[in-house]
C-alpha cells in the first residue's frame, strides 16, 4: 500500500479508505498521542474550501470499488468532515464559515448529534457564540478553557 502522490491533501484518508475497503487489515487506536498537529493560517490546510474539496476527491477515488459502503456511510463521513472543518473555522476566527459548516454537517447527517452529542453540540454552540462581539467571545473562551479546557497529557 502506498500514498497516492497525485494528491496534495487528504492522501492519508484516501490510503486508509483504500486499505479498509481492499484488505483484511484491521485498524486499532491508541490512547496516547504519538504526534501533534500544528495548525497555522498559512499552511496547506488553512483554506477550508480546498481542504473539503481534497477530502471529497480522496474519498471519491475509492467510491466505485465499494458502492454499497459509500451508500451506507458517505453522508455520515461527510458530516464528520464538515464538523471538523467547522471546528477549524472557529479556531481561525472565521465565524460565518464555522456557523455555515456546523449547520451543513448536522443537515447532512443528523447521526453525528446522536453518536457524538457533546462534541457536535459544543461545536454548534461555539459557532453561535462566535456571532457575539469578539471581545465578549474571547473572554468567554478564555474562561471556559481555564476552567473546563483540556488538561495537558501526562508524560
Amino acid at each position: 500500500m502506498y500514498f497516492d502522490e497525485s494528491l496534495r491533501q487528504s492522501e492519508d484518508i484516501e490510503l486508509w479508505t483504500r486499505i479498509a475497503l481492499t484488505t483484511k487489515w484491521q485498524f486499532s487506536g491508541i490512547d496516547t498521542p504519538l504526534t501533534f498537529y500544528r495548525v497555522n493560517d498559512t499552511g496547506l490546510s488553512a483554506d477550508l474550501d480546498k481542504q473539503f474539496e481534497s477530502w471529497q476527491k480522496a474519498v471519491t477515488l475509492n467510491r466505485e470499488n465499494a458502492p454499497k459502503f459509500f451508500k451506507r456511510f458517505y453522508s455520515l463521513a461527510k458530516a464528520y468532515q464538515l464538523r471538523y472543518l467547522a471546528r477549524r473555522a472557529i479556531q481561525s476566527k472565521d465565524r460565518l464559515i464555522a456557523f455555515k459548516l456546523i449547520h451543513q454537517a448536522i443537515y447532512c447527517n443528523f447521526r453525528i448529534v446522536l453518536q457524538e452529542p457533546s462534541r457536535t453540540i459544543v461545536t454548534l454552540c461555539c459557532a453561535w457564540l462566535k456571532l457575539l462581539p469578539n471581545i465578549v467571545y474571547s473572554r468567554l473562551e478564555k474562561f471556559v478553557m481555564l476552567n473546563y479546557g483540556h488538561r495537558p497529557f501526562k508524560q
